[in-house]
């Protein structure tokens, strides 16, 4: 489990089991005309240097719908250790951000 060293306006934290993120998710797929996602800037980060199977990966999002559109970064804590990819935190944070305010590893107790 993954504790965050952030102040707690910083963060809003939502929790979701699979199927419900799966079912919100297939609604707005459903709501769309088409949805655009662009990723770029990707960096990944093992949790530890001696564990091969915990990483952290942020990336620039840029995402167009018939809706909605925005830009922003993306961080996603990815567990490889049971054979399937688990992702135990998924945050976003618009462009607006500082770059050395964003989101990563240094943000986690793990």
């Amino acid at each position: 489990r993954a504790e965050f060293n952030l102040p707690a306006n910083e963060v809003k934290l939502m929790t979701y089991d699979k199927d419900t993120y799966f079912n919100n998710l297939s609604r707005t797929f459903k709501l769309q005309e088409y949805i655009n996602l662009r990723f770029a800037d990707t960096e990944f980060t093992r949790a530890t240097p001696n564990n091969r199977e915990v990483y952290g990966v942020r990336l620039l999002q840029e995402y167009y719908s018939t809706t909605y559109g925005d830009i922003g970064y993306l961080f996603l804590l990815v567990d490889l250790s049971n054979g399937k990819p688990l992702i135990h935190v998924r945050a976003w944070q618009p462009d607006e951000v500082d770059l050395d305010k964003l989101m990563g590893m240094k943000d986690l107790r793990l």
